[in-house]
């Protein structure tokens, strides 16, 4: 997705698929002439100071061999850790293992890395570092050194507003809506529950650097009057965050009434809301 890729608390599961190219017939790599693949799984969740990433999957290219050691079929497993140390600099740490279903061999290569992560934008990201493997578990280590692009496509456009704002307040990180009802500009019960989700989440994150509450009205009533109750219901969920424990600093009101409201629809429900836009510095 196009949000920040350091967000505490989060959990995300992706697919990890590569293909695995001829590499000549060098005895010091694994080598072959034809192509293979490697399908795995991405599963990590983000803590309050670190994040931490498991791979696995299995990979398969025939016939490639590394003297004694089968790489035609695997077992691939990797943990990971991600410390944030600035605005756009991640610390790594990766270790790999590889196990072969050829029960007869005993060699089971592995390989640790330490690194840099440089976030470029939210949908692109360059990592670089230095590593040790191993082919079996006691001897053969050697030195390595990797560097690389890794690409978070987006799954939509930001409009010309979002992008605007996150040039001044950072990466937009998170939209809630809050519905009232018809003239009113009193937070309903359920929606309060809704905003003390928002508060928790404000309360566990450091990175916050704005929020953006909208206010909005259905076309019932006058323009006028539909502005100032746009007003009225983001005043109303601001006072409401911040006597419920929210420490915000850096709040803007926005009334767009019903300027924005269904133009067939008279009262439409989705039109009385108020939208709370959190954007994060990372």
């Amino acid at each position: 997705n196009n949000e920040p890729f350091y967000q505490s608390g989060k959990t995300a599961i992706g697919l990890n698929p590569r293909i695995l190219t001829p590499t000549g017939n060098a005895d010091r790599f694994t080598s072959d002439d034809s192509l293979g693949y490697y399908l795995g799984f991405v599963v990590d969740h983000a803590f309050k100071y670190a994040q931490v990433a498991m791979n696995f999957g299995h990979s398969e290219k025939k016939d490639a061999r590394y003297l004694e050691l089968d790489y035609g079929r695997q077992f691939q497993f990797s943990v990971g850790l991600l410390v944030p140390l600035t605005k756009r600099f991640d610390l790594t740490a990766e270790f790999f293992r590889d196990t072969p279903y050829d029960p007869d061999n005993e060699q089971v290569p592995s390989e640790a890395n330490v690194g840099l992560r440089y976030q470029n934008d939210s949908d692109l990201a360059l990592f670089t570092g230095i590593g040790g493997g191993s082919l079996d578990e006691t001897s053969g280590s050697d030195v390595r050194f990797y560097l690389g692009l890794k690409l978070f496509p987006s799954k939509k456009k930001r409009d010309r507003k979002i992008r605007a704002e996150e040039k001044k307040f950072g990466k937009l990180f998170k939209v809630d809506n809050i519905y009232f009802d018809t003239g009113s500009k009193k937070i309903n019960e359920s929606e309060q529950e809704k905003l003390d989700k928002v508060i928790s989440r404000l309360q566990r994150d450091p990175y916050v650097s704005k929020i953006v509450i909208e206010g909005y009205a259905s076309r019932l009533g006058s323009v006028e009057r539909n502005k100032i109750l746009g007003e009225q219901r983001s005043l109303e969920v601001k006072k409401y965050l911040l006597e419920n424990g929210a420490s915000i600093n850096n709040i803007r009101i926005v009334s767009y009434g019903s300027e924005k409201a269904d133009q067939e629809k008279l009262d439409n429900s989705n039109d009385r809301k108020v939208m709370i836009r959190i954007y994060r510095i990372r």
